[in-house]
């Protein structure tokens, strides 16, 4: 029996681990404001990704704010919720945030995964 405790809290330790290794411990919670999180990450060595350097991707309504703001990892704003994806890579290491609000100042992190972003 006691062969399965260790086992099981092995188990949980690695998924833990797995499941969070995106970001430092604390940087992300839903609900926190974008732009802090966005400077805890960028100190903590995450790099915003552009994946629409090179094209010509148009940006409207609230992406043209955020492109203005110089907030060059945005991928996209959705036209009917007021949602958008940002992009940050640490060496192999991908990191997607869903923002929620349509003003750079009160974006609030709604969710995040370590999913790399389309190519």
């Amino acid at each position: 029996m006691k062969q399965a405790g260790k086992f099981v809290a092995i188990a949980l330790l690695i998924l833990s681990l797995l499941a969070v290794p995106v970001v430092q411990a604390g940087t992300l919670r839903k609900g926190f404001l974008f732009t802090q999180a966005r400077s805890q990450l960028i100190k903590h060595g995450w790099r915003p990704v552009n994946i629409h350097a090179g094209e010509n991707y148009e940006y409207f309504g609230t992406e043209t704010a955020l492109i203005e703001s110089h907030i060059y990892e945005l991928e996209s704003c959705a036209v009917d919720r007021p949602l958008c994806i940002f992009n940050y890579r640490q060496g192999k290491r991908c990191l997607r945030l869903v923002t929620r609000g349509e003003e750079l100042p009160n974006m609030r992190i709604e969710s995040w995964s370590s999913r790399c972003p389309p190519p």
